[in-house]
């Protein structure tokens, strides 16, 4: 009679039908998983884990076209790095099949990062396994239809730099899922997708699609585009670039003091660092006073000052330093509740840049003390 696995005989848990691997060095996208490299590749290294194993019986009825399907599948999947492939000879590793809930393989499981593992109960042909992989593997892209939505996105997360992709599909391609993965938690990765809203594709000049662009400034998006070839490796270049210009310039931006910022740290009374604030009118009327500033920012950064800078747009908060008019720029140290009001011309940046200068590096107190603690109320 035949066991679980199509074969006569009693094995370990009934009827196992031992035999040759279906892949071999001929595959060299496929990895044909062994008790070792199951517990490297499958139960230890599960924090970017994204892998399709193929779990089969040596000799089955389905092995030739599953060997077929699969190779096409490493092909256009494995290959150019979009997922791992493997496979596991029910054969050999009876015991891992069992825990893995195949007694009746052939079968496929995508083994994704932490705890998600999602088993496939469909066919395996090419075009349901590949189909099935890019709707299951795991995705850290940040959908955007809206420019308030992408401003609100950088807003989000300083620590990271902002990369956005236009696609011209209707679902993230998985390609942009795997470098998601890659790059949790040292780069952010958005997608505007097929049918968002034109005012986002205008805003950010894409005349077409796909292209890729690391933002810059949060307020007027300037952003640096990707123009390589769409490979996997030209675009983890690009994104490590990004990622490396952000901690090398991650001071040297000029931002908005939000109250979600202010709620994370930035300039709270527990934060330890300078803040230089720019008290801005929203909207155009403010906009050459936040570009000026933001040459102060850079030329901060040039000169490695520990330094903040933010413009804030909120009346409740400026009204906190006293009676200042929309314009005003102060240092600020918020974990000892004392500032220094810039007395000097607001336009000239070296002006602002010798005033963080001397307040910081004289070693005295800021002169004035906060009579309130800052609070959020009323834009300017």
């Amino acid at each position: 009679g035949g066991g679980p696995f199509g074969g006569g005989g009693g094995g370990p848990f009934g009827g196992e039908r031992s035999g040759p691997n279906l892949f071999g060095q001929k595959d060299p996208h496929i990895m044909e998983l062994t008790k070792e490299s199951w517990k490297s590749t499958i139960q230890e290294d599960t924090v970017r884990r994204n892998v399709l194993v193929v779990f089969y019986s040596p000799g089955c009825d389905e092995c030739d076209e599953l060997r077929d399907n699969f190779q096409e599948f490493a092909q256009k999947f494995a290959s150019p790095g979009y997922i791992q492939a493997a496979a596991l000879n029910c054969g050999k590793h009876g015991s891992i099949c069992k825990k893995e809930d195949w007694h009746s393989p052939p079968g496929a499981t995508y083994y994704g990062p932490g705890e998600v593992v999602m088993k496939h109960s469909g066919g395996l042909s090419y075009k349901t396994l590949s189909s099935w992989s890019q709707r299951v593997m795991a995705d850290f892209c940040m959908g955007l239809s809206r420019v308030s939505q992408v401003q609100a996105w950088i807003a989000a997360d300083d620590t990271v730099p902002h990369v956005i992709f236009f696609s011209d599909r209707k679902s993230t391609p998985p390609l942009l899922k795997t470098l998601s993965l890659e790059f949790k938690g040292r780069a952010a990765l958005g997608i505007v997708l097929a049918g968002a809203e034109a005012s986002l594709t205008e805003r950010f000049e894409v005349k077409r699609r796909p292209a890729l662009l690391h933002i810059l400034d949060e307020e007027t998006l300037r952003s640096v585009s990707f123009d390589k070839e769409f490979t996997k490796e030209a675009l983890t270049r690009f994104i490590s670039r990004a990622v490396g210009k952000h901690r090398s310039t991650a001071g040297a931006t000029l931002r908005e003091l939000t109250p979600a910022r202010f709620n994370a740290g930035d300039c709270a009374s527990s934060d330890g660092k300078f803040c230089l604030l720019l008290f801005s009118i929203p909207g155009k009327a403010g906009a050459e006073s936040r570009d000026i500033f933001r040459g102060v920012a850079q030329q901060l950064g040039r000169d490695q000052q520990p330094i903040k800078v933010f413009f804030v747009q909120n009346a409740g908060f400026m009204r906190s330093f006293g009676s200042l008019q929309p314009g005003a720029v102060l240092l600020y140290r918020p974990k000892r509740g004392r500032f220094k009001l810039f007395d000097g011309d607001s336009s000239n940046i070296d002006a602002i840049s010798a005033f963080v200068d001397s307040a910081v590096g004289g070693g005295a107190p800021l002169p004035e003390k906060l009579t309130s603690a800052p609070s959020w109320k009323d834009e300017l």
